[in-house]
């Protein structure tokens, strides 16, 4: 069964933000499937079994030269309930973005009869193409303001965040592994636009597995950030856990190899906003600073970019924007050119 949900389209009140084209050159790694350390568990295991989230990001140049980012976004919680999700954002125009997010109480087979992993619903799928479930992977959608049409093969080195080990997030573990730079193909339109072809050598998708065994507690948010020039990325988290607890740890994997470490947080507070759709507040400033002495500085350029979801099972709202890295150093080395997406659940006021 399906929920009907709002649909919503979002004009940023900021200006469009230009400049040089990002690279969004996708990885072309020998082994991408291939960990390099004892894991107890493996990509196909992880995509077959029932629960949470299945999520997507594909930073995309189209053949007239403009670049996008794409979510696609399949979530189940407790009782099987769910939803599906996805955006569009014109990065040099944010004022063309465009999101939707549906409830279901079914859950679909996440492995189909051969064995494949396989979500499907009328109007959204997510879906693998090859036996082991994650080498080839396509997500389709199909809104009132929306369609994309995704094929992602895995090409790029798994990133295991906290290096494969779980972390406690409500009250039980959670594991995360992500495949950050995969050649990606395939079309799209947005606001009933004409249907736009992606550049496979000028385009890539971001592939994150999570998997949390309880009910997700608390406030969150989280980075992921690239850094093309250097062969770097990353995947940051600070959580707000009832009790005053909070987590703060990135995984940041180089061409030598991934690096662990703590971090700590601080929000802008002039940058402080409210949303008049939702009455939630975000900020769209940060510093992370790392024991080391590194530091980074993000913003988000566009205001906006959220997405919003009430229903009878679920309620979820979170900014899932785009952002720009404005000073960066890590491991001692001054990088440049950082740009990414920050998802935040933030308070209501």
């Amino acid at each position: 069964m399906f929920i009907p949900t709002t649909f919503l389209v979002a004009v940023s009140g900021v200006a469009a933000y230009t400049g040089t084209p990002y690279d969004f050159t996708p990885d072309n790694a020998a082994q991408p499937l291939e960990a390099g350390i004892p894991l107890s568990t493996n990509w196909t295991a992880l995509q077959n079994v029932q629960g949470n989230s299945f999520w997507s990001s594909s930073f995309v140049t189209a053949t007239n030269d403009r670049q996008y980012l794409i979510l696609s976004h399949y979530l189940t919680v407790a009782n099987f309930s769910g939803l599906w999700r996805g955006s569009i954002l014109d990065i040099g125009n944010p004022s063309e973005y465009v999101t939707h997010s549906e409830a279901v109480t079914d859950a679909p087979f996440i492995t189909s009869p051969n064995g494949r992993f396989d979500v499907e619903y009328s109007n959204f799928t997510y879906q693998a193409l090859t036996d082991d479930s994650i080498s080839v992977l396509q997500t389709t959608s199909i809104t009132e303001g929306y369609t994309y049409n995704i094929t992602h093969t895995t090409s790029s080195e798994t990133l295991l965040n906290w290096g494969g080990n779980p972390w406690q997030w409500g009250n039980g573990p959670t594991t995360q592994w992500s495949s950050p730079h995969n050649r990606v193909e395939g079309t799209f339109s947005l606001n009933g636009g004409e249907t736009l072809k992606i550049d496979p050598e000028r385009s890539f998708t971001w592939y994150d597995r999570q998997i949390v065994n309880s009910t997700i507690v608390g406030l969150w948010t989280w980075f992921e950030l690239h850094f093309p020039q250097d062969d770097i990325y990353a995947s940051i988290w600070s959580i707000e856990l009832p009790d005053n607890v909070t987590e703060r740890f990135a995984t940041i994997k180089t061409p030598y190899g991934t690096h662990l470490t703590p971090c700590t947080l601080i929000e802008d507070e002039e940058s402080r906003w409210t949303s008049e759709k939702t009455g939630k507040s975000y900020y769209s400033n940060w510093v992370l600073d790392f024991p080391s002495g590194d530091s980074l500085s993000v913003r988000q350029p566009a205001l906006g970019q959220e997405m919003h979801l009430v229903s009878a099972t679920i309620n979820r709202t979170e900014i899932e924007a785009f952002v720009v890295v404005d000073q960066a150093t890590l491991l001692g080395q001054e990088l440049s050119g950082g740009w990414g997406l920050v998802e935040i659940a933030a308070d209501e006021t």
